[in-house]
């Protein structure tokens, strides 16, 4: 999922897409890749991602890795911080949940970028959607997205909903 780099990604990644649940309120409406404000659809999405902190420190050792995924704030952000390749990976994580969320791929044209994990004062963590993400979002019946991010030395884990 990062341009040029090939993390480590657990079995459970793989074999568990994101879950979607939509309930229909009328059996007649068809289900779009994702529903719009006129389905008629109620749905939730969900993500979730785990990146292993030192694996992903190879990748941001690369200049280049990091302006290509991260905005100029994500970069300030994470390098005040004590361990950035931790604060690095959980905002990581965090993107791809989005883009799970979303039903965007980066091989069909998605920049990381334009899924911008800020943090509010008190540390929690929200997205901020820029070009083809937040089209997508503002095109379907979906009216918030809310992310958690945790992490220890070794990983970063992140989830992401959709309601």
């Amino acid at each position: 999922a990062m341009p040029g780099v090939s993390p480590y990604r657990p079995p459970v990644s793989r074999l568990h897409p994101p879950i979607s649940i939509s309930i229909p309120q009328s059996p007649s409406l068809p289900s779009p890749r994702l529903p719009s404000p006129s389905s008629g659809l109620l749905s939730l999405s969900t993500g979730i991602d785990i990146v292993p902190v030192p694996i992903f420190q190879k990748a941001i050792d690369k200049k280049s890795f990091l302006a290509s995924n991260f905005t100029k704030n994500e970069i300030t952000y994470c390098n005040n911080k004590h361990n950035s390749a931790v604060h690095f990976a959980g905002k990581f994580a965090a993107k791809e949940d989005v883009s799970k969320d979303l039903k965007l791929e980066w091989k069909e044209g998605l920049n990381w970028k334009e899924i911008e994990i800020k943090n509010e004062k008190s540390g929690a963590p929200f997205a901020v959607l820029h070009g083809q993400a937040k089209t997508v979002f503002t095109g379907s019946i979906y009216t918030e997205l809310q992310i958690s991010i945790s992490h220890c030395d070794e990983y970063a884990v992140a989830v992401a909903v959709v309601l």
